[in-house]
Parts: C-alpha cells; structure tokens; sequence
C-alpha cells in the first residue's frame, strides 16, 4: 500500500505497484519452479542411489552450467550472477541427493 503522502501521480504510483505486483508474481513462478527442480534432483538421487553412482558428475555439472549461461545470456543476464545463482542451486541439490 502506498501512503498517501507519497503520491507523486495518482497514475504513476499505479503503474509502479502494477509492476512491483508483477515482479512479485515472477518471483513466484521462480521458487514453484525451483522446488520442481528439487523434486526432480530427489529423484535423480534415489536412481543414483540405486545403481551405485556417485553423487556428483562433473560432466553434468559442466553442462548445467553451460545451459543456465547461455539462457541468461538470451535473457540479458550477468554471466557472474548466473554462475552464482546455479552455483547454489547445484549446491543444494548435492545436499538434498546426500541425504538420500
């Protein structure tokens, strides 16, 4: 809610919580799509498990990278905080397969 105080423009102030509600949404649609990930990542690791792989495969780690670099790049993302953001992705996704 903004204050009404803080009206610079009735239609301003509008467009701008418009957005905000926005971004918010998206921030949604992001954690919803993350736990999907980790569902899946539970998954994979209950497969590993079973067939006697290792936890980590650094081929794999190498190809996630790659991918999740090149759709930031699509999107006009820093590589560095990209790199970032998939660094704990991954991260968390070793500790959850570590508990299986």
């Amino acid at each position: 809610m903004v204050p009404a105080g803080a009206r610079t423009g009735g239609i301003e102030m509008a467009s701008l919580e418009a957005l905000r509600e926005k971004v918010r949404q998206n921030d949604q649609k992001m954690i919803v799509l993350i736990g999907k990930r980790m569902t899946l990542i539970s998954a994979i690791g209950r497969k590993k498990k079973t067939l006697g792989l290792p936890l980590r495969d650094a081929a794999v780690e190498l190809r996630v990278m790659r991918n999740a670099k090149r759709a930031g790049k699509k999107a006009g993302l820093p590589p560095g905080m990209v790199a970032r953001m998939m660094n704990e992705v991954m991260e968390e996704s070793r500790r959850r397969q570590r508990r299986i």
